[in-house]
């Protein structure tokens, strides 16, 4: 069955994520944001949990993707930071190029199944992957 998954592009399905564990209980913390978040996108997300937001890449990272995060009680994407930080296009590439590499380097990490509002989503609880993010747009707001 391996073998004839592989051909046909069938992909293993992730387990589901523990609702007991510590990424669940990130999760929640922002659950209102990403409720109406998944209600309002219609591509697949990926959530990565971090200490003090949830990061979400939109559609199909590592190559055409999005990434949002909430601050301050308020979704921040490229486009707000381009307008609040006065980004240009350019430091937006660069960003969007060290996202995709940070999340390559970190595909092989376990990932879990979770529904939030109704949807399934991905969410890949990796420590060393929040922290990559963090560290990208801190340096891109620098």
């Amino acid at each position: 069955m391996g073998f004839l998954d592989a051909v046909f592009g069938k992909k293993a399905e992730p387990p589901p994520l523990d609702p007991a564990g510590e990424a669940a209980a990130r999760i929640a913390a922002f659950a209102g944001h990403l409720e109406e978040f998944a209600r309002r996108v219609h591509v697949p997300l990926e959530l990565v949990p971090a200490a003090d937001t949830v990061y979400v890449y939109l559609d199909k990272p590592p190559g055409a993707f999005g990434l949002v995060w909430f601050e301050g009680g308020r979704e921040v994407n490229f486009t707000t930071l381009k307008e609040d930080q006065g980004l240009s296009q350019g430091r937006i590439q660069t960003l969007s190029r060290k996202l995709g590499a940070a999340y390559r380097k970190h595909a092989g990490a376990p990932r879990y199944a979770a529904t939030i509002a109704g949807r399934e989503v991905l969410v890949t609880p990796s420590e060393a992957l929040a922290g990559e993010i963090r560290k990208a747009i801190e340096e891109a707001v620098s």
